[in-house]
Parts: C-alpha cells; structure tokens; sequence
C-alpha cells in the first residue's frame, strides 16, 4: 500500500498503474472482491481528509 501512496504523492503514474494492476490481477485470482474493496476504502482513508472519505463513500 505505501508504494501506491508514494507514487500518488509524487505523481509517478506509472509506478501507480504497474503496482495497481497487480494488486487489482492479485485480488481477483483470490476471487477476494471484498478484500480489494476494503483495500481500497483503506488507501482512500490514508491519502483523503476525513471530508472527502465520507463524500466518497457516501456516493457509492
């Protein structure tokens, strides 16, 4: 996770999209859609302020 949040930081859309797809290709060959779902809500709790989490998650 703190690689994705490093390359975030930093804007490295590459290393984010490499990481990404292997995180997402890893969660799918489990068959684990809520391990990636709660992967993600993590991330966003970690790299959002509290505002822009709740707005989020109070869209999906």
């Amino acid at each position: 996770m703190q690689t994705l949040i490093n390359a975030l930081d930093s804007q490295d859309w590459l290393t984010y999209d490499t990481h990404k797809k292997a995180l997402i290709k890893q969660f799918i060959s489990n068959h684990d859609s809520k391990g990636l779902v709660d992967f993600w809500q993590t991330l966003l709790k970690q790299v959002a302020s509290f505002e822009q989490y709740q707005r989020t998650l109070s869209s999906v």
